[in-house]
């Protein structure tokens, strides 16, 4: 058994990450969403999230899901924020007002890691703090990919 998790384990080092598995999650931030707040980094292909009921696994997993774009050749849905955390009567404020979630991913390039970062654009002095219209974009966005290069 532990051939086969070594064997598995070196498909997933950094530098033959993407030949072998293609575009994935490296790790996720997560704020403010449902009450969670964490970090988590996927250093191997297989990642358990364990918890109790109510603890954040289901969060996790579907802002997880947001974070894949669909192909162009896939016959699946797109999820979206809005899809897990809709703004409704039952739960009106799903996320916290400065509520964020980035994700780092890999190319083709094991040293040119990418994010996602939501909510950008909300950065750069818009003050829409604290207010419905804010909500609903935010469960509404598309993410915005770059080079953590030219992160500022």
């Amino acid at each position: 058994m532990a051939d086969v998790r070594k064997k598995l384990a070196s498909k997933f080092v950094k530098e033959s990450r993407y030949p072998n598995f293609g575009a994935c999650v490296n790790s996720i931030n997560i704020n403010g969403f449902r009450g969670i707040t964490c970090d988590l980094n996927f250093e191997f292909p297989v990642t358990a999230i364990t918890g109790l009921n109510g603890a954040g696994k289901s969060t996790v997993g579907q802002l997880l899901l947001c974070g894949h774009k669909k192909l162009s050749t896939a016959d699946y849905k797109r999820w979206y924020i809005k899809d897990f955390f809709p703004v409704s009567v039952a739960d009106p404020k799903p996320f916290d007002d400065d509520a964020s979630v980035e994700y780092r991913y890999q190319t083709s390039s094991p040293n040119d890691d990418r994010y996602l970062l939501l909510p950008e654009p909300f950065k750069n002095g818009a003050d829409t703090r604290g207010s419905q219209k804010r909500r609903q974009s935010i469960s509404g966005s598309l993410f915005i990919s770059r080079k953590l290069s030219a992160r500022t």
